[in-house]
C-alpha cells in the first residue's frame, strides 16, 4: 500500500521545493554578504559575486518552475476538493505555502535585479572603463583589493586566536607555578613533621630506659630493705625464746 506523499503530487514537488527553498535561502544569504564584501567602484562585480548571483539564479528558476506545478495543482483541486479527498482546511493550507515561497522567491528576484540597475548605471556613468567583456580594467584591481582586505581580516582573526592562546598559556603557567609553590610548601611541612616524630619518638625511647633503670634501682633497694627487716625480726625472736 502506497503512503499518502507517494499518492499526491502535491506532496512530493512540495518536498522539492522546501529543499531548494533552503538551498536558495543559504545561496541568497551568500550573495548578499559577497556583495556587500564588495569595493565599491564602476566596472562591476568581481568574479566570486558573479558566479554566486549565477548561481542563485539558476536555483531560483528550478524553484520558479516547481511553483508553477504547485500552483496549477492547487488551483485544479479548489474547485472540487473533496473530489481529490481534501478538505478546505488542506487546500488553504497548501494556496498559503506556494504564496509564501512565491513571495518569497519575487523579493530574491527584486534584489539581484537592484545589482543589476546598479551595475548598468554605473556603465552609464563611465563608459570608458569596461572591456569587451562588459567590465573594465578596475575590476581586477578591485577584486585585488576586496582580497587584500579579506586576507587582512583572515589575519586579524588568526591574530585574536593566538592572543588567545598565548592567555590561556600565561594562565596555566601561573598555576602551574602556584602549583608548585603549594607542592613546595606541603613538602616543607612534611619534612618538619618528620623531624617532630624523630624527636619525640627519641624522647620516648629515652623515656623509657630511664623508666626502665629507675625500676630496676629500686628493685634492688627493696629486696635489701625486706631482707635486712627479715633479719631483725629473727634477731627479735632469738632474744624472745633466749629469755623465755
Amino acid at each position: 500500500m502506497m503512503s499518502s506523499t507517494e499518492q499526491d503530487p502535491f506532496l512530493q514537488v512540495q518536498g522539492d521545493v522546501q529543499t531548494l527553498i533552503a538551498q536558495t535561502r543559504q545561496q541568497f544569504s551568500s550573495y548578499l554578504r559577497i556583495r556587500s564584501l564588495q569595493q565599491p567602484r564602476n566596472n562591476g562585480p568581481t568574479p566570486e559575486l558573479k558566479s554566486a548571483k549565477e548561481e542563485l539564479e539558476a536555483t531560483l528558476q528550478d524553484l520558479s518552475t516547481d511553483l508553477s506545478d504547485l500552483h496549477e495543482s492547487v488551483k485544479a483541486v479548489e474547485l472540487d476538493p473533496y473530489a481529490y479527498g481534501l478538505d478546505i482546511e488542506e487546500v488553504s493550507r497548501r494556496r498559503n505555502f506556494v504564496r509564501e515561497i512565491e513571495g518569497e522567491v519575487e523579493d530574491m528576484m527584486e534584489e539581484l535585479k537592484k545589482e543589476v540597475e546598479r551595475v548598468k548605471e554605473s556603465a552609464h556613468h563611465d563608459p570608458y572603463g569596461v572591456d569587451g567583456d562588459g567590465y573594465g580594467d578596475e575590476e581586477e584591481g578591485g577584486y585585488a583589493a576586496w582580497e587584500q582586505e579579506r586576507q587582512v581580516q583572515i589575519m586579524r582573526e588568526q591574530d585574536e586566536v593566538l592572543e588567545d592562546v598565548g592567555r590561556s598559556i600565561n594562565v596555566l603557567r601561573q598555576t602551574a607555578h602556584a602549583m608548585g609553590e603549594e607542592l613546595a610548601e606541603q613538602g616543607e611541612i612534611l619534612d618538619r613533621v618528620d623531624e617532630d616524630a624523630d624527636r619525640i619518638d627519641a624522647k620516648l625511647k629515652m623515656g623509657m630506659q630511664r623508666m626502665t633503670n629507675f625500676l630496676k634501682k629500686n628493685e634492688d633497694t627493696w629486696s635489701s630493705c625486706f631482707i635486712a627487716v627479715l633479719i631483725f625480726v629473727l634477731i627479735l625472736l632469738l632474744i624472745f625464746l633466749l629469755v623465755l
